[in-house]
C-alpha cells in the first residue's frame, strides 16, 4: 500500500533521486532556486562530474533549481543532472554518492542549505500531457465502449474524482527523433491527492472489468492513475 504520487513515480526508470528519496511526481513545476544553492554547487561541480565519470555516466549538462509536484511546494533545491545515457544501473550509487558530497560541503560551511539531487535523461523520462491529436476510428470506439462500461469499475477507486479518455503524448518540445512516440489513447483516472491503496491491485481489477473490448477492435488503451489534475 502507498500513496498515489509514490506509484506513480516508482514507475519512473529515467529519473533516479538519492537513497530512500523519491522525484517529484509529474507534472511538476520548476522554479528559481535560492542563491546561495547554486553558488555552492557551483563550487563543488568538478567533483560531482568526476563521480559522474567514475559512474560512467554522461553529464550533457546540469542545473539547480526548486521543483514541486504540481499544486504542491517545497522548501529542498534540487541538483538536476541531465544525460543522455539509457543504461541506469549506476545512477543510484552516483546520487548517493552525489548527495554525500552536498551533505558535506553544507555541514563544513555551516549552511543551512537543504539540497538533494536527481539524475534524468530529459528524453527517456515519463512527461506526457493531454496533446492534441484526432484519434483513429478504432481507437475512437475503444475509448466509447469503456466509458459505457465505466460505472463497473468506479466502485473499485478509492477517493475516485474523475475518468477522462484522452491522447496522450510528448510535446513537441521534448520528443526526440531518435525516440519515436507516438499519441495513444489512454484513459485517465484522478483520485484525491495523497491517497493510499494498493494501485497495482486496482489497475489489474480495473483491466479485468475492461476485457477485451480494446483487444477486440486491436488497439491498445493505455491506463493512468493520477493524483488530481492529469494536464
Amino acid at each position: 500500500m502507498c500513496s498515489i504520487e509514490y506509484f506513480h513515480v516508482a514507475k519512473e526508470q529515467f529519473r533516479i533521486a538519492p537513497g530512500n528519496e523519491t522525484v517529484r511526481a509529474w507534472p511538476f513545476e520548476t522554479k528559481e532556486c535560492i542563491p546561495g544553492s547554486k553558488q555552492l554547487l557551483e563550487s563543488i561541480r568538478d567533483d560531482y562530474i568526476e563521480l559522474l565519470a567514475i559512474c560512467n555516466i554522461s553529464h550533457d549538462d546540469s542545473f539547480v533549481a526548486n521543483i514541486c509536484s504540481k499544486g504542491h511546494s517545497d522548501t529542498e533545491d534540487i541538483l538536476v543532472i541531465l544525460t543522455r545515457d539509457v543504461d541506469t544501473d549506476m545512477w543510484q550509487y552516483a546520487a548517493n554518492n552525489i548527495k554525500k558530497l552536498i551533505d558535506n560541503t553544507i555541514s563544513e560551511r555551516n549552511s543551512a542549505l537543504r539540497i538533494t539531487v536527481e539524475i534524468r535523461n530529459p528524453m527517456k523520462m515519463y512527461r506526457d500531457s493531454t496533446i492534441d491529436v484526432q484519434p483513429d476510428p478504432r481507437a475512437y470506439e475503444a475509448c466509447k465502449n469503456i466509458n459505457d462500461i465505466s460505472s463497473q469499475f468506479y466502485h473499485l477507486i478509492p477517493g475516485f474524482t474523475s475518468l477522462s479518455f484522452e491522447m496522450r503524448g510528448p510535446r513537441k518540445e521534448d520528443a526526440d527523433p531518435r525516440w519515436p512516440t507516438a499519441a495513444v489513447p489512454s484513459m485517465m483516472i484522478c483520485v484525491q491527492d495523497g491517497m493510499h491503496y494498493n494501485w497495482a491491485l486496482v489497475e489489474d481489477q480495473i483491466r479485468v472489468v475492461v476485457g477485451d473490448i480494446a483487444t477486440d477492435l486491436e488497439v491498445e488503451v493505455h491506463l493512468e492513475i493520477w493524483a488530481g489534475d492529469s494536464k
